[in-house]
């Protein structure tokens, strides 16, 4: 929905690359994976004009606050 919107108003991803001076793998990886970088959602979102936790809300809480990725790992042997 992001990349269609984004097609239909600059289209393709490379024009919105130069556009935010970064390169066509930021762009689509951060469409594409949750908290690949928070600084260019809010670059994307500004060109939506509209608040990143309305573009992707499963990726920021209630309050508009960027939602915490850590993984934990499990260590070799570890029962479950």
């Amino acid at each position: 929905m992001i990349k269609a919107e984004l097609r239909l108003r600059y289209g393709l991803l490379t024009h919105v690359a130069k556009l935010l001076e970064i390169s066509l793998k930021s762009v689509s990886g951060t469409i594409r994976y949750p908290g690949l970088s928070v600084r260019t959602e809010g670059r994307i979102a500004k060109l939506l004009e509209r608040p990143a936790y309305e573009n992707w809300p499963d990726r920021y809480t209630a309050e508009g606050e960027p939602r915490r990725r850590a993984y934990t790992r499990r260590r070799r042997g570890a029962s479950s």
